[in-house]
């Protein structure tokens, strides 16, 4: 089935197209999360394929919008979709992936599982029926250049955003003052109430602070994979209007600390890891998935 008004197909094409544009942008704006999200699939050496995806992504869709080669581009994106489609059934069939992260740090909408298919399947749908017949003609000259130069652009961008994929563990301080710190001897007794057999993830965050916001998907699957026995937030400020709790149903404990620990850590997002009593690893800037988290440290411990 095809649409035969011409103005109609490229129509259809150019709402698939901006689409993959956001989804590409917000994918660009941290490259190296979108990286650490396809490990979170299960696909830990496929990370260094992040700055490749955002740049066809990008290519793509400005390609649709520009109606240029709109036959072979729509099956380049239909190919994209399929392989996408894909991935994401693995990661939620073997690793309980629940978000995509398709549109990256941009963070539009939250989709149930069977949402994200659906999306995908419609625009799979789209693509086809605004397919184009036979071969088209050369691209103009400036559709050409507009597309080189936002590639171009692209490619800056998603290298200057994205560092080779690695283990936390390699990537913290060696020596970090915290580590094989006795909890007795912090601030954290008298917010959180720990017992000696059990394991725990605390997380340092602030509800202004968009690398903490961006990291909550994954630290949701800590306590579900069982990674530690309890997650525990420690809010260095309020959530005004409740909105960042409500919107994503934290199923964690959060506490109100403020200030009181800017004598163990000055950056936010800070994760600590609680074994025994004793801080065994700690996180400063970010949270890596529960997978990459378990591979890279756990499983070494």
């Amino acid at each position: 089935m095809r649409i035969a008004n011409p103005s109609i197909r490229y129509f259809v094409r150019l709402l698939v197209g901006v689409l993959f544009i956001v989804s590409a942008f917000g994918k660009l704006m941290d490259v190296e999360n979108f990286g650490n999200l396809i490990v979170s699939y299960g696909f830990f050496w496929s990370a260094l394929l992040a700055p490749v995806i955002v740049i066809a992504e990008m290519g793509v869709g400005i390609a649709l919008v520009l109606d240029m080669y709109p036959r072979v581009v729509s099956w380049v994106g239909i190919g994209m979709l399929i392989v996408f489609t894909g991935a994401f059934f693995y990661g939620n069939t073997f690793n309980g992936i629940k978000d995509c992260g398709c549109f990256g740090n941009l963070n539009l909408v939250s989709l149930p599982v069977w949402a994200t298919y659906l999306r995908n399947a419609i625009l799979l749908f789209l693509l086809i029926i605004g397919m184009e017949k036979g071969r088209a003609a050369a691209p103009a000259s400036l559709a050409l250049g507009i597309w080189t130069a936002c590639l171009a652009l692209t490619v800056f961008f998603s290298g200057y955003t994205f560092s080779l994929p690695q283990s936390f563990k390699e990537r913290m301080p060696r020596r970090h003052p915290l580590i094989g710190m006795d909890v007795s001897q912090t601030p954290l007794p008298q917010f959180v109430d720990m017992s000696p057999d059990s394991t725990y993830t605390l997380y340092v965050f602030s509800y202004t602070c968009v690398s903490c916001i961006n990291g909550i998907p994954a630290l949701l699957e800590y306590q579900d994979s069982s990674v530690c026995d309890r997650v525990i937030g420690l809010a260095v400020n309020e959530d005004k209007n409740a909105e960042i709790g409500s919107y994503y149903h934290l199923p964690f404990q959060r506490v109100q600390v403020d200030d009181a620990l800017s004598g163990l850590t000055q950056t936010v997002p800070t994760l600590l890891y609680i074994r025994k009593g004793k801080i065994e690893f700690v996180v400063e800037g970010g949270v890596p998935s529960s997978w990459w988290f378990r591979k890279a440290y756990l499983e070494n411990l």
